[in-house]
């Protein structure tokens, strides 16, 4: 009977298992890292809807010379709406300001927006808050531009904005400058 030499002809079994969880533990971090890119550009497109609403109805107010509000509402809604200024104080009308491109009245919904689906709206300690620490859904612009909130107290000064969006464990917090009205995104 003839003796074959002996030859390996093969991965063997362990080293066929090292290679699969060396390509698992790539594949992991690959995948980590789109979903955590991914998650920034929806905070971005989310932050840029804020700043964009919070930006036309300041817009709106100056050029008009009228008043304007943002509203923040729900967990996703955001409306900029002309203002019944013969009222004291004045108060938002129900009126949707168009949209300048989409001309559709002013509303976003970011749960129905695919560049923002999934992120979550967290305004649970009032959006808006006055000098006087009460909390409101509406953020005012005088003709001028200026913000102001309508509190406990009346009208008064922007004392802090409680608005953040997240996904995935990453959020971002609206700024708004109680001054000027500019808005920013901080992380």
């Amino acid at each position: 009977m003839p003796t074959y030499p002996s030859s390996r002809a093969g991965y063997t079994l362990i080293e066929l298992l090292v290679v699969v969880g060396i390509l698992a533990i790539i594949s992991t971090i690959i995948l980590t890292n789109t979903n955590s890119k991914n998650h920034e550009a929806r905070l971005d497109a989310a932050g840029t809807e804020l700043i964009n609403a919070v930006r036309q109805a300041q817009a709106r107010s100056e050029s008009d010379k009228v008043y304007t509000a943002l509203r923040i509402q729900e967990t996703t809604s955001i409306e900029v709406l002309e203002v019944d200024d013969t009222a004291t104080p004045p108060e938002p009308s129900t009126t949707q300001i168009i949209h300048p491109l989409s001309k559709r009245p002013y509303r976003i919904l970011l749960s129905e927006r695919p560049a923002t689906a999934g992120i979550a709206m967290d305004i649970s300690n009032g959006p808006f808050v006055h000098s006087d620490s009460s909390t409101t859904e509406f953020l005012f612009f005088d003709p001028q531009g200026r913000p102001y909130v309508v509190g406990n107290s009346g009208t008064g000064l922007l004392a802090a904005t409680n608005i953040s969006v997240s996904i995935g464990g990453v959020s971002r917090t609206l700024d708004i400058d109680n001054l000027s009205g500019r808005a920013r995104m901080v992380p």
